[in-house]
């Protein structure tokens, strides 16, 4: 007998948003920098870039998980660490 509405256990689907968040610049934090200005839209420059690696910052919110994957590709190629996790929304 099939059951309606059971949700399928495993990996998150297309249809769930993301939000990615920078974790840290490593030791290329100037790449990391370049890259976070690229992705979120923001131009920080001297004590607002020094923020976003104090704490864990929000790059993106909301947003498909494949364009988180291809953001956290990118951060990390640059040197950077990054979280993806459930939008809150």
């Amino acid at each position: 007998m099939e059951r309606k509405g059971k949700k399928s256990k495993g990996k998150a689907t297309a249809g769930y948003r993301f939000d990615v968040l920078l974790r840290g610049g490593g030791d290329q934090r100037l790449a990391v920098a370049r890259v976070f200005n690229e992705i979120s839209g923001i131009k920080r420059v001297g004590a607002e870039l020094q923020e976003i690696f104090r704490r864990t910052t929000s790059i993106k919110e909301d947003i498909t998980r494949d364009e988180a994957a291809q953001i956290k590709r990118r951060i990390e190629e640059a040197g950077g660490s990054v979280k993806i996790t459930p939008a809150r929304g």
